[in-house]
């Protein structure tokens, strides 16, 4: 690592100045609900004093980074197997984050980049997996959503 990737203009509080500074690629470590989370990060040096700079590209995509490593280290569902879900179930954001027992706007949040938690994430992949488990929430929980809803996924299971 450590090797220049390309150069930005940042200022750096110790000099007090804007200096042309140097990006490197570096291992981080981040810690995200007492998980640690070890991804290849970037980050920007002052190349008069060597003091780490901020730099607002590279925040973002380090924490792209660590969203990507914390999805992979915990196996957590793509939004692409949520839309499957949908599909597969013939039901909207609403009802399925209804019928889940989750918030009413869970699955919305999802679709628009928030991390599903761990215990969510095994929920839809076990649905996913299993028509026999949706079936079994669908029955369990129909009273969370309308009748409408209900039977349209009903129909299709």
């Amino acid at each position: 690592m450590g090797k220049i990737m390309e150069k930005n203009k940042d200022y750096c509080l110790v000099c007090k100045e804007y200096v042309i500074s140097i990006i490197q690629e570096k291992f981080l470590k981040f810690n995200y609900e007492d998980i640690s989370i070890n991804y290849i990060g970037k980050e920007a040096i002052c190349p008069i004093c060597g003091e780490t700079l901020y730099n607002d590209e590279i925040v973002k995509s380090n924490q792209e980074e660590i969203k990507k490593a914390y999805k992979e280290r915990n196996e957590i569902i793509k939004v692409e197997e949520i839309k499957e879900i949908m599909l597969k179930y013939n039901i909207g954001k609403r009802p399925l984050s209804l019928l889940l027992g989750f918030g009413e706007i869970t699955i919305t949040r999802y679709f628009n980049g928030y991390l599903p938690t761990i215990t969510n994430s095994q929920l839809l992949k076990k649905i996913y997996n299993s028509p026999e488990e949706y079936f079994s929430i669908l029955q369990t929980n129909k009273n969370n959503i309308s009748d409408v809803a209900y039977r349209k996924s009903y129909l299709t299971t």
